[in-house]
């Protein structure tokens, strides 16, 4: 009655407390009793006078009366709850461990104490092929029958009470190929101590069998890679004591490894760590445990630095220490990294307050913070938010759901996931999505609630974006470019897009009740079907290519590809595939595959050797090229030809560093010699790099071999040449010195140190100005200091003091050396002793005066030259036409007419000859010269009429541009003739040495109302110096007198003219002639000027 809550009257009706699902169980109870009189037992759920229900046991018991028929029924019933409870959690964490079992990377499994087989885990039996109903003999018919002697003493140790330990041996795997397991076992037994079964796991250590057979293999390398690990490695003995140190450890810490080992190296730890660093050493020795503990070491330069020390014991099989492992690691930037990290945790702290997000935290009871996002955005504090009060910022039409959903998972202790609608301060709702979990304590309680509220107003939106563009993709799926189409799980048709029944013009009807493959190309027929029907068969996607018929019976290459689409259970409910039409693709790798051949032959014919390795490097292709080059024939030539080709010595780095770049997939590049089919060796610049797919996998690596053996000879002889400058600088007759960019001095050559009797640092500490003549310090301080100011090249006089205490007069020089960005790198001087040359300055001066007499006779020799080469142009002139006209006599029968032009033009010449000598007498009586009206378009195209009278020049391409209407000039046409002979002659004399025929361009064009511009353009090699092309006696040819253009100059600027010269673009040259105007006045009178 206390537990229901109810009197004993309202007990005496039936079942009215019993749990509607277990009504008929006690009534059945009670009802056998009745019937049989046999004892009852059964169970079901009560309710409590609390209204929940409970589950309760019972017994029923009947008596009988004297004739043997039941008259009354006594029951009894106890509360059986907690146990219900208690083995439903028993279910269902042995179905966790079940789960686990088969999760875990090793095998599990039971044995009875009978030694029967009572589990196997799932993994187990996968890995043997083995079914549960086969595991009376489990073991005995999969590990390896060498491995039975060990197993069988393992087990009777496990029988007899002893712990063995662990077990290796070999288990067969479903395919017959054996692998090594490591074997633990453990006995479970009851609190009498009675064995209820043994648990044992099996882990696969098949690698690292593997690992320690190919480890002793390369022990001895390895013992030379630790030497050269850039790390601290040592060895200690089974006490600790150090008996080895690795050549890093002993130079980082600057002592031989003699004085490291035992006990000694702890004399580098800092003061502040040693003591405790001593005790953390002695306890994992004595403990047998690993150490990791991080120490400032003093290194070999004296600072302290911290590092991290990682021991590791090795053992022997009873357990005994063998060695002791050490290794220091230098951890000095991760000790400032987590000190900063530590900073960055403060922060951190302080950056939740400012999230954008919105967070909190509650008690069982209420908040207890809210970060400052929400408090901002609601305008409230965090007691306005308690006692449920922030209800006040959600939507009328959401807050009952939410206040509800949020007390019952107060009350339940479940997280609460929800969205709604929460208003700001300016009370715009939006969407939100809140979610908050309970972190219970040990004892199951909760400690705290942690919630976050995001906002999903965007979200939300765009759902209903979504929903519109499901519409659009179903329009997708009938307007896509393909052909789509679902099947049901035997491949009959269900649907097809309206682009399929367009292509072949047939309905869906007739495509399903007739089927598609009738659609394919005869030839493709066959295997289309075969391919169709074995992924149906065997449920694997569908991929194939062929021929389909169209409506109009012509057949395009489609490629066609389906995947099923299964149910929960696994089974194939349709196949969804897409036709797409690659007919233009299936010509283009038609022609891609010519192209391919054609590339083929183009790599054989390349003057390089290339070849071609597989992932794992192996060379598999190579070029004609190579083939030649190594006197092998395709069928000779191995993966290993290559390597065999290099010398001995070579052989070994070579493989190691292709290996290594095959293994990281980065390029390789390297350089060696290589055997030539002559035996001769020639070096080789070798350059590999790995052809990536789109999955970023290597198929292939591509490579070329290339020539350096010159190259290599040049860099000999390039480093000899480098030593010859290095002994040419410390024997140079000079002193030379380098500043950096400030001024400071850091070299001085062998020479300078003679000289001063001061080595480097002596003169650095001294400084710069010590040897210097006191009267001469301010004058050269100034001027250096401004050199260094302005980058301007340095030079002055000054008396420097030898060693001996004379001082001598030097010339002192420096230039600054830039980089590319115009900044001062270096700055090199020179010092030249020029003593003796100041003291012949006197002497210099006494010779001047018969230098200035030698002068005058010089120009005197140049009027000469000057005068014949004014003379040199007509009197050739007069030559050429003179034999011309011999030419013209000789001839059968005469060329009188010819022969008669030919003398006028000897006439002309001659004259033009009388003409240059009166200029020149003019010249002389100071006269101006004769000038007359002249058309400037016939005054060019007779010169080079001139021209080409000369068989050596008439062969010249020489072009004109002459615009209309070009006015007249006021000049001497004999002399300008002159100068335009000369700018023509040396245009084409210009590309003698240049390997192009030579073209000359001659153009006019009016400047001014004053003058016209006539200009000579050739492609010639150009003017090396124009500040001195004009000057007297200045040439590029190998025979010539430097005179023309020095008179052509002198008779341009007697006609108040100009002439200038400036180099093309690319090549040659452009002489510019401006020559005046005819006035305007002169031209009405029609008269000439002298």
């Amino acid at each position: 009655m206390d537990y229901s809550g109810k009197s004993f009257d309202e007990l005496r009706k039936p079942y009215t407390r019993t749990h509607p699902d277990d009504v008929d169980i006690p009534a059945q109870a009670f009802y056998r009793a009745k019937e049989t009189g046999e004892a009852q037992e059964y169970q079901c759920r009560y309710r409590s006078a609390a209204g929940t229900y409970e589950w309760f046991a019972a017994v029923l018991h009947t008596q009988r009366d004297r004739y043997n028929k039941v008259f009354r029924v006594y029951g009894m019933h106890w509360n059986i709850n907690k146990q219900k409870n208690d083995a439903e959690q028993l279910r269902q964490r042995n179905d966790t461990l079940q789960c686990i079992s088969n999760l875990l990377p090793c095998h599990a499994w039971t044995v009875l104490p009978d030694g029967s087989i009572e589990y196997i885990s799932r993994g187990l039996c996968e890995y043997t092929g083995t079914k549960e109903a086969q595991n009376h003999d489990f073991f005995g018919t999969v590990i390896h029958q060498d491995d039975q002697p060990a197993n069988d003493r393992y087990w009777n140790a496990l029988r007899s009470g002893d712990d063995p330990g662990e077990l290796e041996y070999r288990l067969r795997r479903s395919d017959g190929a054996y692998r090594w397991f490591l074997c633990r076992v453990k006995a479970i037994k009851d609190d009498g101590g009675r064995l209820l079964r043994w648990v044992g796991v099996s882990l696969d250590i098949h690698d690292r069998k593997t690992a320690e057979s190919l480890l002793r293999t390369d022990e001895e390398t390895w013992r030379k890679i630790v030497d050269s690990v850039p790390a601290c490695v040592c060895v200690g003995g089974p006490t600790g004591e150090l008996i080895y140190v690795n050549r890093v450890g002993g130079a980082s810490l600057g002592r031989p490894m003699e004085e490291l080992l035992g006990d000694r190296w702890m004399a580098h730890i800092h003061p502040d760590d040693v003591q405790v660093a001593q005790q953390k050493w002695k306890a994992c020795i004595a403990a047998r445990k690993p150490i990791d503990i991080a120490v400032r070491m003093l290194r070999h330069d004296g600072e302290y630095r911290w590092q991290r020390l990682l021991a590791e014991p090795s053992h022997c099989q009873n357990g005994d220490v063998i060695h002791w492992y050490l290794i220091g690691i230098e951890i000095e930037e991760t000790i400032r990294a987590q000190q900063a990290l530590a900073a960055s945790e403060r922060e951190a702290r302080e950056l939740l307050d400012r999230l954008p997000g919105r967070f909190a935290t509650r008690t069982e009871h209420d908040f207890d913070f809210i970060n400052r996002q929400i408090l901002e955005e609601t305008g409230t504090t965090l007691e306005g938010m308690q006692n449920l009060g922030f209800l006040q910022f959600i939507h009328p039409d959401d807050r009952d759901r939410v206040k509800e959903g949020y007390l019952r998972s107060v009350q339940e202790k479940s997280a609460y996931d929800t969205n709604y609608r929460w208003a700001d301060r300016d009370g715009e709702y939006r969407w939100r999505h809140s979610r908050s979990v309970p972190y219970f304590n040990d004892d199951g309680s909760v400690y705290k609630w942690y919630a976050v509220n995001m906002d999903i107003d965007d979200l939300c939106k765009s759902k209903e974006v979504i929903r519109e563009r499901e519409v659009q993709l179903n329009w997708l799926a009938e307007t896509v470019p393909s052909l789509l189409w679902r099947t049901d799980s035997h491949g009959r048709l269900e649907y097809v897009n309206k682009r399929t029944e367009d292509y072949t013009g047939l309905r869906l009807d007739d495509l399903a009740a007739n089927g598609w493959l009738h659609l394919v190309h005869p030839d493709d027929s066959a295997s289309t079907i075969a391919a169709w029907h074995n992924s149906l068969d065997s449920g694997r996607p569908y991929d194939w290519v062929y021929r389909l018929r169209a409506a109009d019976s012509t057949y395009r290459w489609f490629q066609c590809k389906g995947a099923p689409m299964r149910d929960a259970n696994g089974h194939i409910v349709n196949w969804y595939g897409l036709s797409t039409d690659i007919h233009e693709r299936e010509l283009a790798q038609e022609a891609l595959r010519t192209e391919e051949l054609n590339l083929r032959r183009l790599v054989d014919a390349l003057p390089a050797m290339i070849w071609r390795a597989t992932p794992q490097g192996d060379v598999d292709g190579w070029n004609r090229q190579m083939l030649t080059f190594m006197g092998k024939g395709s069928e000779e030539f191995d993966k290993e030809m290559l390597l065999k080709l290099i010398p001995e010595a070579d052989r070994l780095r070579v493989r190691s560093r292709w290996r290594r770049s095959v293994e990281e997939g980065a390029a390789y590049q390297d350089t060696y010699q290589v055997m030539c089919a002559d035996g001769k060796l020639r070096w080789y610049l070798v350059r590999g790099e790995p052809f990536r797919d789109g999955s970023g996998q290597i198929p292939h690596w591509y490579g070329v071999c290339t020539d350096i053996d010159d190259l290599k000879q040049t860099a000999a002889t390039l480093e000899q040449r480098e030593h010859q400058l290095r002994a040419l600088i410390d024997t140079i007759p000079a002193m030379l010195w380098c500043n950096d960019p400030q001024g400071r001095l850091t070299y001085i050559n062998r020479k300078t140190s003679e000289f001063l009797g001061l080595d480097v640092s002596q003169l650095i500490n001294l400084g710069y100005l010590y040897p210097m003549h006191p009267d001469d310090l301010g004058s050269l301080d100034r001027a250096w200091t401004h050199s260094i100011k302005t980058g301007e090249p340095h030079s002055h006089v000054a008396r420097i003091q030898r060693k001996d205490g004379v001082y001598r007069w030097c010339q002192h020089t420096a230039e600054a050396m830039k980089d590319s960005d115009g900044k001062i790198v270096q700055w090199y001087g020179l010092s030249l002793d020029i003593d003796e040359p100041k003291r012949a300055e006197d002497r210099l001066r006494q010779t001047q005066a018969e230098l200035a007499r030698a002068t005058q006779i010089a120009t005197v020799a140049e009027l000469s030259a000057s005068i014949a080469h004014e003379l040199n142009q007509p009197l050739t002139s007069v030559i050429a036409n003179a034999q011309a006209c011999k030419r013209w006599l000789a001839a059968y029968p005469p060329n009188l007419n010819e022969a008669r032009a030919s003398v006028e033009s000897v006439v002309r010449d001659a004259r033009s000859a009388d003409e240059t000598m009166q200029s020149i007498r003019a010249l002389f009586k100071r006269q101006s010269v004769q000038k007359r009206i002249r058309n400037v378009n016939d005054m060019v195209l007779e010169s080079v009429r001139l021209l080409r009278e000369d068989e050596t020049r008439r062969l010249a391409d020489i072009e004109f541009d002459f615009p209309e209407g070009l006015p007249s000039v006021f000049v001497d046409q004999i002399q300008i003739q002159q100068v335009l002979l000369n700018l023509i002659t040396n245009g084409i004399e210009a590309t003698e040495n240049s390997g192009r025929a030579p073209k000359i361009l001659i153009t006019a064009r009016t400047l001014d109302d004053r003058s016209v511009l006539l200009q000579v353009v050739d492609n010639g090699s150009g003017i090396a110096d124009r500040d001195t092309i004009f000057d007297a006696f200045v040439t590029t040819k190998s025979k010539g007198m430097g005179i023309g253009l020095a008179v052509s100059r002198s008779i341009i600027e007697a006609h108040d003219g100009r002439v200038t010269a400036s180099n093309n673009d690319g090549f040659g040259a452009t002489f510019s002639v401006v020559l005046p105007v005819l006035p305007v006045q002169i031209s009405q009178e029609g008269a000439s000027v002298k």
